[in-house]
């Protein structure tokens, strides 16, 4: 496990390998959690704003990501609010690490 005490929050919102009943990987495990998520989502949001979020291992397609970023900036003002906001996102098809900005994007 590692540990962010003191400098960032960590959150697993796909479950952890350590607790195999919490990962998400099908419909129905995104059905439960979205009837149980409403306040680890309400969290996520709030940490949002007061710092940037990493979002690692998911994917802009993912709608678990897709309505917390819908729901972060359709209840907020923060100026420039995409430049807080990273996904990092594999693809087993590219050999090369390349970073690509969509600011003009709204979720």
């Amino acid at each position: 496990m590692f540990d962010t005490t003191g400098w960032a929050d960590l959150f697993k919102i796909h479950g952890s390998v350590t607790d195999t009943n919490s990962i998400v990987l099908n419909s129905s495990d995104y059905a439960q959690y979205d009837k149980n998520s409403i306040l680890i989502n309400a969290k996520i949001i709030a940490s949002m704003i007061d710092a940037p979020i990493l979002f690692l291992g998911y994917s802009l397609t993912d709608r678990n990501v897709t309505a917390l970023l819908s729901s972060f900036s359709s209840q907020t003002h923060v100026e420039n609010d995409y430049k807080r906001i990273t996904v990092i996102q594999y693809s087993s098809n590219i050999h090369n690490l390349s970073e690509v900005m969509q600011n003009s994007t709204r979720y």
